[in-house]
């Protein structure tokens, strides 16, 4: 019979455990958070650094002059993010780079790789070979990170609308959710049809 209750108790502990977790977890992403990371991100400018090489079609391509744009659209991949995933995904961002084009190239794509020491070579491998005909920044160093410690670490956070100032206009992905898409282009159509 002991060790009966033994287990049911250790079952027990387990589960009030896994609770407890879980909690702590839920509650770390509540809305209070995300808002005042919201909140935090969008009072604040984002440095872009100066890079001066980036990769397109698997080769090393000066792109100095690509920072200079109406509006900017940062794609962040930092070291806690899935590096080779988003390579692999990279053509999904074909059709907004196409749309975009119609103004004449006054929104420039950053897609920005800061991936963990250990995975540097894997990720140079996966630029390298990938035919992706824009620029795809390898920044082996963090300093995008480095230079924005504000931008909250919840890739939520890592897709990042920018003004000709660096302000941020929006936040989020225009991938997978249709009404971010609509509203990055209503935003691109009011900002860029000025000028």
């Amino acid at each position: 019979l002991y060790p009966y209750y033994y287990y049911v108790y250790s079952l027990y502990s387990m589960r009030y455990f896994i609770y407890t977790i879980t909690s702590l977890l839920f509650l770390s992403c509540t809305p209070n958070n995300i808002k005042r990371e919201y909140e935090q991100l969008k009072s604040n400018r984002i440095i872009i650094p100066d890079y001066e090489y980036a990769m397109i079609k698997g080769r090393d391509t000066l792109v100095s002059d690509c920072f200079h744009e109406k509006l900017k659209l940062i794609v962040f991949t930092d070291s806690t993010s899935c590096n080779s995933c988003s390579i692999e995904n990279i053509y999904d961002w074909s059709a907004l780079i196409n749309h975009a084009e119609q103004y004449d190239n006054q929104l420039c794509f950053y897609f920005i790789f800061t991936p963990k020491k250990i995975d540097i070579e894997d990720v140079k491998f996966s630029l390298t070979h990938t035919d992706f005909d824009y620029p795809l920044i390898l920044d082996t160093l963090g300093i995008f990170r480095n230079m924005n410690p504000h931008i909250p670490e919840n890739k939520l956070f890592h897709t990042i609308l920018l003004d000709e100032n660096n302000q941020v206009i929006m936040i989020g992905s225009p991938l997978h959710n249709s009404k971010v898409r609509e509203l990055l282009e209503d935003i691109v159509k009011e900002n860029l049809d000025k000028a």
